[in-house]
């Protein structure tokens, strides 16, 4: 176990895998293009989802009928300088 530890983190190069492309999953791939934007080179992604469209994970799709949540939606944004982007997000799934 730890010789392929180490193998793997001497790589010369490294992917990142995000695992769900859920909620949590889609604010990490955001947080990383923006990185990207402000000129931050960031290695190959790959993100692994079961369900399409991706996005809007069980909380926030059609099939779940009783999501109660427990704050208003224009606090839940990923963007700090744009509080309303879930509201607009959540009202375009709709």
């Amino acid at each position: 176990m730890g010789s392929s530890l180490s193998s793997v983190s001497n790589s010369s190069t490294e992917d990142i895998v995000i695992v769900g492309a859920g909620a949590s999953g889609i604010a990490v791939l955001l947080r990383l293009i923006e990185h990207a934007k402000d000129g931050k080179k960031i290695p190959p992604l790959i993100v692994v989802e079961k369900a399409s469209p991706p996005g809007p994970g069980l909380a926030y799709s059609a099939a779940c009928t009783g999501t109660i949540l427990n704050m208003h939606t224009d606090t839940m944004g990923l963007y700090y300088n744009d509080p309303k982007h879930f509201t607009r997000w959540r009202s375009d799934l709709a």
